[in-house]
């Protein structure tokens, strides 16, 4: 992970820059729109002393060098136009976003878990058939579209439009989870279709091994040889499937939070980005690398207790 981490932080540090336009020609035009610019005034004496008050003028190791001494002690600097905390602004958004992620993933393994293991009960059943299409269909839908279309219709036929203005947990709990259910509900809606698949898959496959035969043979139940023998030894595959879909999951959440007004990670990243904030860019890049790097770790600990032949010294 650290090795991984640190290219992680010299790959976001670098490509950021290679956005097109640069934040002091932001910062310029920002300048000259709002007639802080005579027409006397240097405009290259300028950009050198927004790139000296920004550091920008040193070279490209330096600044990474530094930027990289902060994150270490949990400084990600300041925001180049306010000048605010960028680790405080992180610790306002992030818990938003990690109560997105985190119900739409509960939410995506409550669909999947059970309807992947009665599909691969009963393969090519009409029950199996009717399961698999909604799978399909889970993953073939847009998650952006769906969103687009609960805000817009509604509001069209009905007069009716879900609530995007963000509550608190903490002052209204019913009121922060009504409008954090539903975004939730989509990205989990799409990540349980291809989960709910690979669950039915992996089940067919052990309902055929051996051991599994020994145990029918022994007269157990049907409910101890699914979930005392069969389903453990689906799910490790599965888990690392739910390991994997956790970027997409990130990437995902950036444009359901836009569409439904959530003041999470991707709402503060679009508007960074729109803005060339370059330290607040990285520092939510850095902090989505390490949840899905923190997230393989914890799928990896879990093969010991799903599988126990496997055993970590």
């Amino acid at each position: 992970m650290i090795p991984t981490m640190v290219f992680v932080t010299f790959l976001v540090f670098s490509i950021v820059r290679f956005i097109p336009g640069n934040v002091v020609d932001n910062m310029i035009g920002m300048m000259q729109s709002g007639g802080g610019l005579g027409p006397g005034m240097d405009v290259e004496e300028i950009r050198r002393e927004i790139e000296k008050r920004l550091g920008l003028d040193k070279p490209f190791y330096i600044q990474y060098c530094l930027w990289m001494s902060g994150v270490l002690r949990g400084d990600f600097g300041g925001s180049l136009y306010t000048g605010l905390s960028v680790t405080e602004k992180l610790l306002a958004f992030l818990p938003v976003s990690l109560e997105c992620g985190l119900l739409a993933l509960l939410i995506s393994l409550s669909i999947a878990l059970p309807v992947g293991i009665i599909s691969g009960m009963r393969p090519d059943t009409m029950t199996d058939n009717l399961l698999r299409s909604i799978s399909i269909l889970f993953i073939c839908v847009p998650n952006f579209w769906i969103g687009t279309m609960i805000v817009v219709f509604p509001a069209v036929w009905f007069y009716w439009s879900p609530q995007l203005i963000y509550i608190p947990f903490l002052k209204d709990p019913w009121g922060n989870l009504s409008l954090i259910l539903l975004p939730a509900f989509i990205l989990g809606m799409e990540l349980s279709g291809m989960t709910m698949r690979f669950t039915r898959n992996m089940m067919l496959e052990v309902l055929h091994q051996d051991y599994i035969r020994t145990a029918w043979a022994k007269g157990l139940r049907e409910r101890v040889v699914i979930f005392g023998h069969v389903l453990k030894n689906s799910l490790i595959p599965v888990a690392t499937l739910v390991g994997l879909q956790l970027p997409v999951l990130v990437g995902a959440a950036i444009v359901v939070e836009m569409i439904f007004n959530l003041p999470g990670l991707g709402k503060l990243m679009i508007n960074a980005i729109e803005i060339r904030d370059y330290p607040i860019i990285s520092a939510i890049n850095v902090v989505m690398a390490v949840i899905v790097l923190l997230s393989n770790l914890l799928v990896d600990i879990s093969y010991a207790w799903l599988d126990p032949r496997i055993r970590y010294q």
